[in-house]
């Protein structure tokens, strides 16, 4: 596994959910906490530093971690990227968006360790690509940089351009056999469910 100063972890914060009564996703409780401090006890072993990227710092800002709101503004997943890549000190970036409650710290491991030379690792699920739980090494700003400029702007893209290793779903469920960590929070009802499913030490 890479050193933990090789990592920065970068969590995509977004705006304000409307599906969710404006409120931040990143700070919706489930059994107890938050879901970003999940994500900070679960990840944040494993990398050197954590970076925010978010249109709302003001939300984030007691969390004691560095916040950005997006250079580009209005670009989705892809202008958080391209953002994180822009600032951080790290040679990678682990790439999380912030409705995840439930990484593995095993899969994110596998992730930071597997195809050390890759310029970017994916997981597939179903035959399909999971982009926002990936790594991604520093030296690819370049190439964002020209697709956002050519107005390609889908993480799909970024994917095919930089030749991105894929984890397969075999070994994801060897990692996660639930597979949740690919359970995202966007409504009330997700929030309800998870709330009923998930114990506070969980």
């Amino acid at each position: 596994m890479p050193e933990q100063q090789d990592t920065t972890l970068v969590i995509l914060c977004g705006g304000r959910a409307a599906r969710l009564e404006g409120r931040p996703k990143g700070l919706i409780e489930i059994g107890g906490t938050s879901i970003i401090e999940r994500q900070f006890a679960a990840l944040e072993p494993l990398v050197q530093a954590t970076l925010i990227i978010t249109n709302d710092p003001a939300a984030y800002a007691h969390l004691g971690r560095d916040c950005l709101c997006d250079t580009v503004a209005g670009l989705g997943p892809i202008g958080g990227l391209l953002t994180a890549l822009g600032h951080i000190e790290t040679p990678q970036l682990l790439l999380v968006a912030c409705d995840m409650p439930f990484v593995s710290p095993n899969l994110a491991a596998h992730l930071l360790a597997v195809h050390p030379e890759a310029a970017m690792v994916i997981c597939e699920l179903g035959g399909r690509p999971e982009p926002m739980l990936c790594r991604v090494a520093h030296r690819t700003l370049d190439a964002l940089r020209s697709q956002v400029r050519a107005g390609h702007y889908k993480m799909a893209d970024f994917f095919r351009a930089v030749d991105a290793q894929v984890v397969p779903e075999t070994r994801i469920k060897r990692l996660d056999p639930s597979l949740r960590s690919f359970v995202n929070i966007n409504t009330p009802g997700d929030v309800q469910h998870w709330q009923r499913l998930t114990d506070p030490d969980d």
